[in-house]
């Protein structure tokens, strides 16, 4: 089967830097990575102390976000 188009597909890994290797691999391309926390952060998700650490990966098809996320509490 081939893929044609994806638009945004967000995938939460245990190993970021596993994961990213996998589909860099499979032909992606790391546009970004990062990480996002606080006050903000935790009022999205609903969450205190939340730490994510995501890449971004596009082809032409599209784009993959890979998340690492990581929190203490729930509020």
């Amino acid at each position: 089967m081939k893929v044609h188009k994806i638009d945004h597909v967000g995938i939460v890994v245990n190993d970021l830097a596993k994961a990213l290797a996998f589909f860099l691999d499979f032909g992606l391309e790391l546009q970004g990575e990062g990480i996002v926390e606080g006050e903000w952060v935790d009022n999205v998700v609903g969450l205190h102390n939340v730490k994510d650490a995501y890449a971004r990966l596009f082809r032409t098809f599209g784009a993959v976000f890979l998340l690492n996320s990581t929190c203490k509490t729930s509020i």
